[in-house]
């Protein structure tokens, strides 16, 4: 409720608009299989999920698959991440707190509940409890992405 309620105060409406020109791909897969680094540069690879959307789109899921794997939320690492990123794509305050709002979804816990729903597949309560706990961790540790740039 609480990113929603952001989500329609936001930048985001007005970022779309402005981003309709400018085509931004997103793989919403990316990880370290999907690259091949060579001599040549960087061939990325995987693209049947590939995307037109705001470049944050990328960025969250990163975020969100990195701390998933360490199954806690590590604020120097999502430092590390936004800062890397932003070495190449600079954000904006405003499209850091898109960002905010976006990973303030809980993602995590929506891949993880939604089997019993949409695929009609069983789910251990004991992965959607861990999905909740890892959703609760995560709000003051994201406080941060506000006071950035």
């Amino acid at each position: 409720e609480k990113a929603l309620a952001m989500l329609e105060r936001s930048y985001y409406r007005e970022w779309v608009k402005q981003a309709e020109g400018q085509r931004t791909l997103c793989h919403q897969d990316f990880g370290d299989g999907n690259a091949l680094l060579t001599p040549a540069g960087v061939y990325v690879l995987d693209l049947d999920s590939v995307t037109y959307d705001l470049p944050v789109r990328d960025l969250r899921k990163i975020v969100i698959k990195r701390m998933a794997a360490r199954g806690k939320w590590d604020k120097e690492l999502l430092q590390f991440i936004v800062d890397s990123y932003c070495q190449v794509n600079p954000l904006n305050k405003k499209q850091l707190e898109v960002l905010y709002i976006d990973l303030l979804f809980p993602h995590e816990f929506h891949d993880t509940a939604k089997n019993p729903f949409h695929k009609n597949k069983t789910v251990d309560a004991g992965k959607l409890g861990k999905a909740a706990v890892f959703e609760q961790g995560k709000q003051k540790l994201l406080d941060f992405l506000l006071h950035l740039t």
